[in-house]
């Protein structure tokens, strides 16, 4: 009886010692475990990061504002110096049967180069609202900052077009060919002549002038309808809903390129 005790002290001890080793197992088995977590939640956040990029192509909304009217102003004086050209070399009603062919080049140059400028515009549009979404400011102040968007590409490039192509280069064109030139030609040649020539330029000069309007007020109603967008979404703090429709707006320009 009496060696009963001692073993039993040795057994006590024994299962002390193994179970400490398992707790220490354990324990080390956690610490992995929390550590492995630690690593592929940070790892995970670190794709995400890598992930979303950076939007838009500019430092500031200073410097976006100035690449708009850089690229608005260099289009109308394109297209101004063209017409200018234009007109130094038909300064007379024969000149003009002699060079209608470039007349005709002309219209079409205005509409296609109205066109490109307007789709640009789009997409500075939508470099604005990535970068405005995209910054660490407040909720109140990506509200206000989308003013720059309006401000710069639906006011100030809009009221650009509409004034010096629409109703500045286009109404030139008709003072100088149409009402001019074209006119003078009455006296000159044969009346038969002269109807059809002058018939012809004035649907010329009528075409390009609703086309130009059309593209013009899409493109201005399109960017109000994004800014309108952004701005809801923005005061209501929806961040999701704000990237579905930019992303819809960012897929209407790409099918309009491509078309």
């Amino acid at each position: 009886m009496m060696m009963k005790k001692p073993l039993a002290l040795i057994l006590a001890a024994a299962m002390a010692l193994t179970l400490a080793a398992c707790g220490n197992t354990a324990d080390s088995n956690s610490d992995g475990n929390a550590s492995g977590s630690s690593e592929n939640a940070a790892e995970q956040q670190k794709g995400k990061e890598d992930a979303s990029g950076t939007a838009g192509t500019v430092a500031s909304l200073d410097e976006l504002n100035e690449k708009v009217a850089a690229d608005v102003d260099g289009s109308i004086t394109s297209m101004t110096q063209t017409y200018e050209s234009l007109v130094a070399k038909t300064s007379t009603y024969d000149d003009y049967v002699s060079n209608i062919d470039s007349v005709e080049a002309f219209y079409d140059g205005v509409l296609s180069s109205t066109e490109d400028l307007c789709v640009r515009l789009r997409e500075y549009s939508i470099e604005y609202a990535e970068f405005i979404l995209a910054s660490d400011a407040s909720r109140g102040d990506k509200y206000d900052d989308m003013d720059e968007l309006y401000d710069n590409v639906y006011e100030d490039a809009g009221s650009a077009i509409f004034d010096d192509v629409y109703d500045g280069v286009l109404s030139d064109a008709f003072d100088a060919f149409y009402s001019g030139v074209v006119s003078d030609g009455y006296d000159l040649a044969s009346y038969g002549e002269w109807s059809d020539i002058s018939s012809q330029e004035y649907d010329r000069w009528s075409d390009a002038k609703s086309d130009v309007y059309d593209v013009w007020s899409d493109f201005r109603s399109d960017v109000y309808n994004l800014y309108s967008d952004m701005r809801s979404e923005i005061f209501a703090e929806d961040w999701d809903r704000a990237e579905e429709k930019l992303e819809d707006f960012r897929n209407d320009v790409e099918t309009m390129k491509s078309a």
